[in-house]
């Protein structure tokens, strides 16, 4: 039992609560709508290249048939 009373002795009590500061603001500009199209457009074809490529790199590759060792005369 010792051993609890130890325990129970060093515990120090919770720190009290710091309030919370609420986040700031932020003013945003208004955002052409074409730009938006054109930036989500250019991003659709990005991740396209991306996935061409991880499938091409994921396709088996032929194997190349080994090439017959010549035995050189004793």
């Amino acid at each position: 039992m010792a051993g609890i009373e130890g325990i129970l002795l060093t515990a120090q009590p919770p720190e009290p609560e710091k309030p919370v500061e609420p986040e700031p603001v932020i003013e945003e500009e208004p955002v052409d709508a074409q730009v938006v199209a054109e930036a989500i457009s250019e991003a659709d074809a990005i991740v396209k290249q991306g996935e061409e490529a991880i499938i091409e790199a994921l396709k088996p590759k032929p194997e190349k048939p080994e090439k017959p060792k010549k035995e050189e005369p004793v």
